[in-house]
This record gives structure tokens, sequence and C-alpha cells, in this order.
């Protein structure tokens, strides 16, 4: 008698544990996303001018792009995905969604760099992976193109040779002449 006793106990527990770590399975990507977003000072407007084909194929060479294709992002939990750091996954990649990722990345961020109320690297990441995710559900693949084309115009060494994600010009892309 007292074992069935413990033993329906033991379940009753056992129970309760398994509804908690599914509640918290289902709804803690959620609260991630809403903590990240909470981080972030102002979601950032969508931008409304319309690239020329050299400005869009400037983009798809700075990023190694065919061309873009919608969604960016194919997975329902992206922004785990978004997490992960997209150098380890190596920059020769020819799959259109790793493509798409370092566009959405690069967008980011270059708007989280400015945009963050708190940006200690935990936060970071998490306000990273929830902008993503926005952006991803609330911008088209051309206006997040667009959005990266404005980012790049803004920097310096993709105006000098027209790259700019390494952060320096390789030798042989400068634009002009040499010496």
């Amino acid at each position: 008698m007292m074992l069935k006793i413990v033993l329906r106990h033991a379940l009753r527990i056992t129970l309760v544990l398994l509804a908690l770590a599914a509640l918290v399975a289902l709804l803690g990507p959620w609260a991630l996303y809403w903590y990240g977003l909470s981080n972030i000072r102002a979601l950032p407007q969508a931008p409304t001018i319309t690239l020329t084909s050299e400005q869009r194929a400037a983009v798809l060479r700075e990023f190694r792009m065919h061309d873009v294709a919608e969604p960016f992002l194919k997975t329902p939990w992206h922004y785990y995905f978004i997490l992960l750091d997209h150098e380890r996954h190596g920059r020769n990649q020819t799959d259109e969604g790793h493509m798409n990722h370092e566009v959405l990345s690069y967008v980011v961020k270059t708007y989280n760099q400015h945009n963050l109320k708190d940006d200690h690297t935990g936060m970071w990441h998490i306000s990273g992976a929830a902008l993503g995710t926005w952006l991803n559900r609330n911008w088209t693949a051309e206006q997040i193109l667009t959005q990266a084309y404005l980012d790049l115009e803004q920097n310096p060494v993709f105006l000098t040779c027209g790259t700019a994600r390494y952060g320096m010009c390789p030798q042989d892309q400068w634009k002009g002449t040499k010496k």
C-alpha cells in the first residue's frame, strides 16, 4: 500500500516536471524573442528606395550570391540559426540559404551597433537573433538587400575597393589606378 502511494506521487511529480519542460520548450524561444526585441531602442524602418541593377549587382557580388531567395531563412525557429557564428560555416559555401543568412546577419549587426540599450555579449546575440527574426518576418528579401546596400555604402572600404565585409581591401581590388 505504501509503495503504491509513493509511486503515485512519483508519477505526479514526473508528469508535472514533463509539463513544465514542455512549457519552457514551447514558450522559451518566444520569451527570448520578446526579451531581445525589448533591448533594441527602436525597430528599423524598411528602406523605401529601389536598387538599380548596378547597385543590386554590387550587393550580390559582395555577398557572393547569384540572387536572393524568399524567405531568407527557411526554418521555423530561425533565430537559433542566427545565433550561430556564420564564419564557422565557411565563407565559400554556395548554399543560397547560407548566403541569405550572411546578408541578414550583416544588416542586423550594422543596425545593432548603434541601437542596443545593453550591448554586452549575451544581449548582443539575443537581440541580434530577435531582430533577424523580426526583419525576416516583416521585410521582403529586396528590402533586406537594399538595406545591406545602404549599410555597405556607409563603409569607406566598400566605396574604395568594392568589398567591405572583411574590413580591408585586398590589394588587387582597389578601384582606380595602382602605383
